[in-house]
């Protein structure tokens, strides 16, 4: 049932991207806006071409198997708690297994991105543009590719 999943007009988008904005200038320790600010929007563009594939993946398998719509949600969460959001990842150094599990979470890498470009004022690496680009494309594709294998099957009743 799409209606009991939560939607996101690009309107509150936008509003929540330029709230983010202004906390970061406002709140101490104040960071001035610079050019690298406008680097968010290459990071936003990539981190919603990755969130489209992976809509589209777990659209697939979720109109072939209903009840996973209960699990989606605990993944996510998961997935965004593991990414770096509340904590630095670098408690996790000593741990070279976990800490490089957990750098190559394409969320962390989202993440690091955008507050290399608002709050430290500076550039992401090559490296990691390409990283985030190849993830990007790459979930685009599969989900493309698992949705569009599946499409004579929705809409059909079981």
């Amino acid at each position: 049932d799409l209606h009991s999943f939560p939607t996101r007009r690009s309107s509150d988008l936008n509003l929540l991207l330029f709230v983010t904005l202004a906390f970061i200038a406002i709140v101490p320790p104040h960071v001035v806006p610079s050019p690298t600010w406008l680097l968010i929007i290459p990071v936003v563009a990539l981190a919603w071409v990755f969130s489209l594939g992976i809509a589209l993946f777990t659209a697939s398998l979720t109109a072939r198997v209903p009840d996973l719509k209960f699990i989606w949600p605990l993944i996510s969460r998961f997935w965004f708690y593991g990414s770096g959001i509340f904590f630095s990842l670098d408690r996790f150094a000593d741990h070279e297994p976990v800490y490089s599990i957990m750098t190559a979470n394409p969320g962390y890498q989202i993440l690091k991105m955008a507050r290399d470009a608002l709050v430290y004022d500076t550039i992401p690496t090559t490296d990691e543009w390409a990283y985030l680009g190849i993830w990007a494309a790459g979930m685009l594709a599969l989900g493309f590719i698992v949705f569009w294998s599946h499409e004579e099957s929705y809409g059909r009743e079981s």
